[in-house]
């Protein structure tokens, strides 16, 4: 994630410097929180396949979401 040149994509969406950085720490921060939830339902797919399933079921905040049955 320390390579990703968050503030380089939001200076291509935004014009004003200031929102460019806030926007930057923006999406910093929800693709960290994506990826730390991705990374807590792998770790449940590598033990159970009954916790693999009610993780992801679960409607977790970061939006990940897969409608059971």
């Amino acid at each position: 994630m320390k390579h990703i040149p968050f503030y380089r994509i939001a200076k291509l969406l935004f014009d004003e410097p200031a929102v460019v950085k806030g926007m930057a720490e923006v999406l910093r921060a929800v693709l960290q929180a994506r990826s730390a939830r991705w990374t807590e339902i792998a770790a449940k797919m590598r033990g159970s396949e009954a916790a693999a399933y009610a993780i992801l079921t679960t409607s977790p905040p970061c939006g990940i979401y897969i409608a059971a049955g």
